[in-house]
């Protein structure tokens, strides 16, 4: 079923709890200014990174977005989970619950925006995603899928 949903919101292999979503910005760690490549209500990847972050290292940053609303701004601890070049993904570690709370804000915005556009795909992806639905299945509990 999470796969018809993927396929019909535009989306492959993502294993991410939280969408992505592409956003003019910048990334500043210790007073250097990345551009950002895209982030998440968990995290962010940016690039230009010089070698001196290592995967699995702790460090603080703080992330500038121009959101749909006015730009988005906090600073956080994060955690590098991936280094690739000159990009680096990290996942957020601590924020401020006010930051977190308008992150979570534009977030749920920018995915009410994605589900309404799901809305209007082809019929085929509607009815793939109506067969996936697992159903209970009489007094047992069982689970069938709906032909």
């Amino acid at each position: 079923m999470w796969s018809a949903i993927k396929t019909a919101l535009g989306g492959g292999a993502e294993r991410r709890v939280a969408p992505r979503v592409s956003a003019m910005g910048q990334v500043l760690v210790d007073s250097r200014s990345y551009p950002l490549e895209n982030w998440s209500a968990s995290g962010v990847l940016f690039s230009g990174h010089d070698g001196h972050l290592a995967k699995g290292q702790r460090f603080k940053l703080r992330v500038e977005v121009e959101g749909d609303r006015g730009p988005i701004e906090f600073s956080a601890e994060a955690l590098v989970a991936r280094l690739s070049g000159d990009r680096v993904a990290a996942q957020f570690f601590m924020i401020d619950k006010v930051k977190k709370r308008a992150i979570m804000e534009y977030f749920a915005r920018i995915n009410a925006g994605r589900v309404a556009d799901a809305s209007s795909c082809p019929v085929s992806v509607a009815r793939d995603l109506s067969a996936s639905v697992e159903e209970p299945s009489g007094p047992a509990g069982g689970r069938r899928r709906r032909p």
